[in-house]
């Protein structure tokens, strides 16, 4: 019974050793395969390094025929040679841009200058006046009633509150770049007392010039029964 047994286990040694080797034989072909792909991928990387160097070669030589001393002594030449031609051009550039600039720069935009000859006016209470003022415009384009702009008013307190906002409505029309005279009208208030009245111009239904950064034209205003 003993030998059976020993019999048995002899079987089941030879039966593992052989799966053993089985196992053996396929990882000794994964690794065949392993360095088959890994001899691969030394070659693309030595193949992509050559050309790499050769790109980079390439592209230095390039930039040194590019920037090489030649060229930089005909361009310097040429400097030397037509030096005024470029300093007037470039002045000219100057200026240009410049205009632009300034032409499209907030203070230019939002310009119009208002003025008049007198500074005080007399005026009896809730009636209308009328005062002459000067508008020059320097915007790019025209202040045209057409187009929503009219001349009007605010008139302040002594103290600086508003005692009315919305003023009444003047027709204009200037052309860019252009002075005219134009005759305000007003509604003096029902209260007497002295009142700045606080010239301005408004596009309807947008904005008050003044809330863009222009300049108001303030005269006094003395109201008597």
């Amino acid at each position: 019974q003993r030998n059976s047994d020993l019999e048995e286990r002899n079987r089941h040694v030879e039966d593992y050793n052989k799966k053993m080797e089985v196992h053996i034989m396929e990882l000794n072909g994964y690794v065949e395969e392993l360095s088959y792909y890994n001899q691969q991928l030394k070659e693309k990387n030595q193949d992509i390094s050559e050309r790499l160097n050769e790109l980079e070669s390439s592209l230095v030589g390039r930039f040194y025929r590019l920037f090489s001393f030649k060229w930089v002594k005909k361009f310097w030449g040429f400097i030397k040679k037509n030096l005024k031609k470029i300093f007037v051009v470039g002045l000219a550039l100057f200026l240009m841009c410049g205009s632009v600039f300034y032409q499209y720069t907030t203070f230019s935009r939002n310009n119009v200058i208002i003025s008049s000859s007198k500074t005080k006016v007399s005026t009896v209470a809730n009636t209308n006046g009328n005062i002459i003022v000067e508008l020059n415009n320097e915007k790019m384009h025209s202040l045209d009633s057409e187009d929503g702009y009219y001349l009007s008013y605010h008139i302040l307190t002594s103290q600086g509150d508003y005692y009315s906002y919305d003023g009444l409505r003047t027709p204009i029309k200037v052309s860019p770049k252009s002075r005219r005279e134009v005759e305000l009208q007003y509604l003096a208030p029902s209260v007497e007392g002295n009142y700045i009245l606080q010239v301005d111009i408004v596009k309807e239904n947008v904005a008050w010039l003044s809330t863009e950064g222009n300049q108001t034209l303030d005269i006094e205003m003395q109201v008597v029964k």
